[in-house]
């Protein structure tokens, strides 16, 4: 593995986040560094290519859905790789990156959806009173318990800490409900700028 990143440096100001992002380039080279929550629990991924409705890369002039959250370049075009096939630093056309579909990211092993096999579809955007054109709510069916739900996302802003923004509802055989209300500052924040969050990675 060569790096140039002066880790020791950067570990001295931001210890957490220089340990995460070594240990998840380690694992995702293949490394095994054991102590993630891949390893130790078993887990399934859960299809979303039903209710996916939106993909990384938005493209307003071009038929297909949008992208990410609609706000043109300030999308998700380059996560993990660069799908658009042009040079971002010099604007020429480069070969398209191959799409990981499975990434471990925090210590979870993520599965996403490659946008070219589901229509454009990749990611659900969820909408609030200001977007109608977006849905309020989807509908997963899981059909397995679980102890714990791993989520990749993130809010279209950031968001003042303690302010419930998405409430996931688990709609039990019997009919009982439960909700776990997921939090900015907790659980998530916007995707522009890293912010610590207390129970999420």
């Amino acid at each position: 593995v060569v790096c140039q990143i002066p880790w020791d440096q950067q570990y001295k100001a931001f210890p957490p986040q220089c340990a995460r992002i070594a240990l998840a380039l380690l694992r995702n080279l293949g490394v095994n560094v054991g102590g993630d929550a891949a390893t130790r629990r078993t887990f399934k991924f859960v299809d979303l290519t039903g209710v996916a409705n939106r993909g990384f890369h938005d493209r307003p002039d071009q038929p297909g859905p949008r992208g990410w959250f609609g706000g043109g370049e300030d999308d998700m075009r380059h996560f993990p790789v660069n799908r658009t096939g042009i040079d971002p630093v010099h604007n020429v056309p480069q070969p398209l990156e191959p799409f990981p579909e499975e990434m471990l990211l925090g210590g979870v092993l993520f599965k996403r959806i490659n946008p070219e096999e589901n229509e454009g579809r990749a990611v659900v955007v969820l909408g609030g009173t200001e977007d109608q054109e977006l849905p309020r709510e989807v509908t997963i069916n899981l059909d397995d318990q679980a102890d714990r739900l791993w989520m990749l996302g993130a809010l279209s802003a950031l968001t003042r800490a303690g302010v419930a923004v998405v409430d996931v509802a688990f709609l039990y055989d019997d009919g009982s409900v439960t909700r776990s209300p997921l939090v900015a500052g907790v659980h998530l924040n916007g995707y522009q700028f890293y912010q610590e969050v207390a129970q999420g990675r």
